[in-house]
């Protein structure tokens, strides 16, 4: 039986601590991105309307948070690499750049595609794409492309549910699935999934990081280890050459000197701006702010696995959300920036569904605390986190709150390496954990299964839910996604119950712009893609 997949857009470090429970209201951002004019001048002033006059910059400099790892697309995996390679290459869909991510499936490297059964889809490719090394890329691009993924130690993890590619003619491939797989064609908007030229990668694996080759508007020109990245833009490119010819992408980890280097000029777009600065963006005559809703979800881990000790008690683990105020965490550390989470996915995915919002409630959580048979507390609890100052600030704003429940919290930070090696070698010590969940494909069926499911590399947590485990594989093998709620609605509840992880926070992507750059679009992800149309004035 042919079906096609539907897909519906669900609609400094000095911390005053909270004196208690408070309530707090949030409002609705677009998930399409908004930029800030209101300081920038009129739209004569900023370029956008001086028609012939207007020159062109063929450079744009952008400040990124990060150094990258890899960018070879299925090696570097982290947010920081997919910033860049997403520059370069394209996927077989992608999201529709008007709508973001989550709203509408739209074709890229593949003109349509059709469900032969609900375990294989068959994709028409677009004839005629040109490699930035001249090649023409055919069904035997593709599959080795995809098949690259699916054995890569570093991205396979996306690819499980994937059997095997089939290529049929020069222009059609079928991709079939191990078993019936909603989230497919979500999944396949996302960086791992990448077209690379067999011609290149095939001729030096180990290092087609080095020297990347796809389909995208840009091509790779140079990296320099901590510095920068260079790109030029790919005349050949099946889109169109972009209006703007170089992108240099240089490497600024120091978050308020980002902001210092877009108010001097000497970059055009900051990425990360930090919350506390985005007012002083704001109020430039020579400056706006590009933002959007993010899809990043900040949240605790807990042991669950964590036997005999506090944390192994799911009454623990409910009583501690009691205790955190979650909008005025918001307001105090991110300026208003964010939005409180109650579910580990925002409202813009595919398959989202409303969960109960448990507010805080000191006294719920003493009660609970009791019930659990820690009358008083009367313990302590390690968490551990990433050397972020944000995270060590919301860290100690949770150490003050849970002690007024009778609970000791021991903060450590640690680099992120060293972070994951612990979480998984020091079990015994492991209580808690700060980490973060982009939702990249913009489907929650895929990142409920990825972050919860027992089995799943990204489970910090070691949760191990048979029915929840039995309810994500029975949700994700619907195709409809209205057939799916029943499903869903219960594992959500059973998350809610169990609390395997602490939804924290929603973040705000804050990008800072010369007040001459136009058509950038925020990305709910954070890996901004540069249209051709993307273009700053002199």
């Amino acid at each position: 039986m042919k079906k096609r997949l539907a897909v519906f857009l669900a609609a400094a470090m000095a911390v005053s601590v909270m004196g208690g429970c408070s309530g707090g209201t949030t409002s609705d951002t677009a998930n399409t991105g908004a930029v800030s004019e209101a300081s920038a001048g009129s739209e004569a002033d900023s370029g956008g309307s001086q028609g012939e006059e207007a020159k062109i910059k063929d450079t744009i400099k952008i400040a990124l948070a990060y150094d990258i790892t890899s960018l070879d697309p299925h090696i570097g995996k982290e947010m920081r690499a997919c910033i860049i390679s997403q520059q370069i290459f394209d996927t077989l869909v992608e999201w529709d750049p008007a709508g973001g991510i989550g709203s509408e499936i739209m074709p890229c490297l593949a003109t349509s595609w059709e469900y032969l059964s609900d375990t294989a889809v068959q994709f028409k490719l677009r004839e005629g794409v040109k490699f930035h090394d001249g090649n023409v890329m055919t069904a035997e691009d593709v599959k080795y492309s995809i098949e690259r993924c699916m054995n890569s130690p570093q991205v396979g993890y996306n690819a499980t549910a994937l059997d095997s590619v089939e290529i049929v003619d020069e222009n059609t491939v079928i991709i079939n699935t191990k078993e019936p797989y909603a989230p497919l064609l979500a999944s396949l908007t996302i960086t791992p999934f990448s077209i690379v030229s067999k011609a290149a990668a095939s001729a030096d694996e180990d290092n087609f990081g080095a020297h990347p080759v796809g389909t995208g508007r840009y091509q790779f020109v140079s990296y320099e280890t901590g510095a920068s990245a260079k790109l030029e833009a790919f005349g050949d490119c099946w889109r169109g050459a972009p209006k703007t010819k170089y992108l240099d992408m240089v490497i600024v980890p120091e978050n308020a000197q980002r902001t210092i280097l877009l108010e001097t000029g000497e970059v055009d777009i900051a990425y990360e701006i930090l919350p506390n600065d985005v007012e002083r963006v704001e109020q430039s005559d020579n400056l706006k702010m590009a933002t959007t809703t993010g899809s990043k979800c900040y949240l605790v881990n807990y042991n669950t696995q964590a036997e005999g000790r506090p944390i192994g008690n799911k009454l623990v683990r409910q009583a501690i959300e009691c205790c955190m105020d979650k909008q005025l965490l918001v307001d105090m550390v991110l300026y208003g920036k964010g939005s409180p989470a109650y579910n580990i996915v925002s409202e813009n995915n595919v398959a989202y569904q409303p969960v109960e919002e448990r507010p805080c409630d000191l006294e719920k959580a003493k009660a609970l605390l009791a019930e659990a048979g820690y009358p008083g507390g009367g313990f302590s609890l390690n968490i551990w986190l990433d050397t972020n100052d944000v995270w060590l600030q919301y860290a100690q704003i949770m150490q003050a709150e849970l002690e007024k429940v009778g609970i000791t919290l021991n903060i450590e930070t640690m680099e992120s390496s060293a972070l994951a090696s612990r979480e998984k070698s020091d079990t015994d010590n492991y209580d808690m954990s700060v980490r973060f969940i982009n939702s990249l494909t913009g489907d929650s069926r895929f990142t409920v299964y990825n972050l919860l499911f027992s089995e799943s590399a990204s489970n910090k947590s070691y949760w191990k839910n048979d029915r929840a485990d039995a309810l994500m594989l029975e949700g994700r093998a619907i195709l409809d996604v209205e057939e799916s709620k029943d499903i869903y609605k219960e594992l959500y509840g059973i998350i809610r119950e169990e609390m395997p992880c602490l939804p924290m926070w929603f973040d705000e992507i804050l990008v800072g712009l010369n007040k001459n750059v136009e058509g950038f679009i925020p990305r709910a992800d954070g890996i901004h893609v540069y249209g051709q149309d993307v273009v700053c004035y002199e």
